[in-house]
């Protein structure tokens, strides 16, 4: 092997650049999370070892394996107690945001508004309501971070008058009543679970706002709710079986995908992971023999269910 790295011959050489054509960023064969995101896209990140998705979407599983390789390196010292504190509050808040999805009058607390919290309490309605009418810890979490990106990063007042007026009353509704008891349990009180009272220490307070904080930009637009696609493979086609592709084939494919790319990535970006090799498979059989009629239709069906997602 040359010293300081490199190829062993030019044979090498033309097999990775033959493989790397197919693997690398939006090629037919790249390994993607490929999970759904609320942006409508698909996730781009890499896959975790042994699962398909990324550390973000891969499930509690493999979040609690990833706890325990970072628990490992805090106690190794490859980390600092301040990344590992900071990482231990994340997992704290997500925890108590996954159980209000269940029960949204359960207690708990993300963010501290500090001395803004009176101000919070007259404008938002809440003080008027008193003990008679609770709202929902879930709900009244939502309602102080979007009063602190409404109100206190910048002044969306119309935006702030909506949250109150049409969004505040549908989340209300939604949460259902009051359980039946005198007092809602508090996170502060004696005998709160591990989860309560980790979520309470973890919470945000507010401090001054810094010049270039990212909560002075605008909203990101979210996707409308996912719709049912149409499969390429079309009703009644049985699913293809993955068979080996020998090396030689890798090399025309890779060299098809780049003198295509221009019809191709547009494609690539409207499907799913497992889509690709089924539009270049179709793309090369209708250039191959574009006078035969099965092979356009099948082109066809593939473009056209594409454009219409």
């Amino acid at each position: 092997m040359p010293r300081g790295g490199g190829f062993y011959s030019e044979e090498q050489k033309r097999h990775f650049a033959a493989a790397r054509a197919l693997h690398q960023q939006g090629a037919p064969l790249e390994r993607t999370c490929g999970a759904w995101t609320r942006s409508g896209r698909l996730c781009r990140n890499i896959p975790i070892d042994g699962t398909k998705r990324c550390l973000r979407h891969a499930g509690p599983h493999a979040a609690r394996a990833y706890r325990e390789r970072q628990h490992d390196a805090f106690k190794a010292g490859k980390i600092s107690a301040a990344e590992w504190a900071k990482a231990e509050a994340k997992r704290a808040r997500n925890r108590i945001h996954d159980r209000w999805k269940r029960n949204p009058w359960l207690p708990g607390s993300t963010i501290d508004l500090g001395e803004h919290e009176a101000a919070f309490q007259a404008t938002a309605g809440v003080a008027r309501r008193g003990s008679s009418e609770p709202v929902p810890p879930a709900v009244l979490d939502w309602l102080r971070w979007r009063y602190r990106r409404l109100q206190l990063d910048r002044r969306r007042d119309a935006e702030w008058l909506r949250t109150v007026r049409e969004e505040l009353p549908r989340r209300l509704s939604a949460a259902g009543p009051a359980p039946h008891c005198d007092v809602l349990p508090s996170a502060t009180v004696e005998g709160a679970s591990p989860v309560d009272a980790a979520a309470k220490a973890a919470s945000w307070v507010a401090e001054p706002l810094a010049p270039f904080s990212k909560r002075s930009r605008p909203d990101r637009p979210r996707a409308a709710a996912k719709e049912r696609v149409r499969s390429l493979r079309g009703r009644g086609r049985p699913r293809s079986r993955v068979r080996e592709i020998s090396e030689d084939e890798q090399t025309a494919l890779a060299t098809f995908v780049y003198n295509y790319r221009d019809t191709l990535t547009p494609l690539f970006e409207r499907c799913r992971l497992d889509e690709r090799m089924q539009i270049v498979e179709a793309l090369r059989a209708f250039v191959a023999n574009p006078g035969d009629r099965g092979t356009r239709d099948r082109w066809m069906h593939v473009f056209m269910t594409l454009n219409a997602r």
